[in-house]
């Protein structure tokens, strides 16, 4: 009697799953990182979509993954006063205001994505975007100690003499490890500086993210033991 050995290999039935569309700025589009929600108010911002087939945020891109290869286009709606071009499967756009309607600073817009195989199209995934300043970053992030040994100090620093730090303005921090995963959050700071407690943390490096004003602001934080 003969011994046959099977591969195994699967198969996609259907449309592809709605939930499993992220999108995000160019470059960003993985795990925690598919909420980096931004546009420039009068400049075009790089939009990227990916469909993460496992919902680690790790295979967006992956020549390799069945779902992804199974991604024939994307689609996109945007907003009344904004237009946005691509080329190929639109899987990467560059969306815009439109002449003479720019958006106002901190204004929230609603942008939709949805995805289609041989099967069809899948429902609109929407987002909300923010629109913050595209005349460049008025502040940065500074991280002492760094690398970190149990405690350091996050402190937001201003790059222009004509913008200071407003201490009575309330800002929001998060802190994610290497493998996307929320370490910290904090909401409503005020203040320039905060503490970071980072005793029982794991050795690596971790990524650092403000929200001041109409600003996003990252930094990566050293931790070692």
């Amino acid at each position: 009697m003969r011994e046959c050995n099977f591969t195994s290999k699967t198969v996609w039935v259907g449309k592809l799953d709605e939930n499993k569309i992220v999108c995000s700025i160019e470059g960003q589009v993985v795990g925690a990182w598919a909420q980096y929600h931004i546009l420039c108010d009068d400049g075009s911002t790089s939009l990227l979509a990916g469909y993460d087939a496992n919902g680690d945020g790790w295979n967006i891109g992956d020549a390799g993954s069945l779902a992804y290869q199974s991604v024939l286009e994307y689609d996109w709606s945007v907003p009344s006063g904004w237009s946005w071009y691509s080329s190929g499967d639109n899987e990467e756009i560059e969306i815009s205001p439109n002449w003479g309607t720019y958006p106002s600073l901190g204004d929230i817009v609603q942008i939709g994505v949805r995805v289609r195989n041989n099967c069809g199209w899948t429902d609109w995934v929407h987002n909300n975007w923010q629109v913050i300043s595209c005349d460049g970053m008025f502040f940065s992030l500074a991280i002492t100690p760094n690398p970190a040994t149990g405690e350091t100090t996050l402190s937001i620093e201003s790059e222009s003499e004509e913008k200071t730090i407003d201490e009575a303005v309330e800002w929001d921090l998060e802190i994610y490890n290497q493998s996307q995963l929320l370490m910290d959050k904090n909401t409503n700071l005020r203040g320039q500086s905060t503490k970071i407690q980072t005793a029982g943390w794991k050795e690596g490096v971790y990524m650092v993210r403000v929200k001041y004003k109409d600003e996003i602001l990252t930094a990566k934080l050293v931790v070692e033991q």
